[in-house]
């Protein structure tokens, strides 16, 4: 949220959603009521088919400090979704040490950094958004399948 701020002081368009529940919403909520970031900050809850807000995002921002696999960023991908993360063991091996998504440092600057370049560079955007998509190709059924069955023919 700190970084969400700064970028919109600082004259960037960004809106925040994060969906679902958990133990910190209610610290979320007041942060954004006492900062005054209800135009730009969105919590909405729970979704049965978070896919649809999902899949309208230009960015997907893992802010974890410390993240396993990441089963959301896997699914922004198959979205088409452009990754941004912070980096850790997880997102590291999702996206390949860079290669599919923008890893930044493991703190506000580097999160702030990161977004305020893909903000900026709208073809380094387009160009993560064909890379997400590339790599959320290997989580879907044809090539799952195709895994397990080289898993079988090597039995």
């Amino acid at each position: 949220l700190k970084v969400v701020r700064r970028l919109h002081d600082n004259g960037c368009p960004v809106e925040l959603l994060i969906i679902g529940e958990g133990g910190e919403r209610k610290t979320l909520e007041k942060y954004v009521e006492s900062h005054d970031m209800q135009s730009y900050v969105f919590l909405p809850g729970f979704s049965d088919n978070p896919y649809q807000e999902m899949s309208e995002s230009d960015l997907f921002v893992c802010s974890s400090r410390a993240e396993g696999f990441s089963l959301v960023i896997a699914e922004a991908m198959v979205l088409g979704i452009p990754v941004i993360s912070t980096y850790c063991s997880g997102p590291n091996e999702l996206l390949k040490e860079g290669k599919y998504g923008l890893l930044v440092d493991n703190s506000e600057k580097g999160l702030y950094e990161g977004i305020k370049l893909l903000f900026d560079n709208h073809a380094e955007l387009d160009r993560l958004r064909e890379l997400a998509l590339s790599r959320g190709n290997m989580f879907g059924v044809a090539e799952t399948m195709h895994r397990i069955e080289q898993l079988f023919d090597e039995l």
